[in-house]
């Protein structure tokens, strides 16, 4: 197997990270835009940015479990018999 597919799983555990940040940023920034006039402490305001969050949770969490089941099925092919000495390539 070759050594770029082998370093997929980090580079998931990577963009996981940067689409939360990303995500948050421009759920904040579209809500800063369409709600000019809004006050920090409105109730609109805390469930804009609550649910803002849980999606980019949600989100990145997927990517992140996307990239463990990568990272275990190359473990898991490392291990087969037909491939245990192919394991370092």
């Amino acid at each position: 197997m070759s050594e770029v597919l082998r370093r997929v799983p980090k580079l998931i555990y990577v963009l996981a990270a940067i689409f939360f940040a990303w995500s948050v940023g421009n759920s904040f920034w579209e809500f800063r835009l369409t709600n000019l006039y809004a006050a920090g402490d409105d109730p609109t305001v805390a469930f804009s940015k609550s649910k803002a969050l849980f999606q980019a949770g949600i989100d990145s969490v997927f990517l992140f479990t996307s990239g463990v089941m990568i990272d275990v099925l190359i473990r898991i092919f490392d291990k087969l018999p037909a491939n245990s000495d192919r394991g370092s390539e």
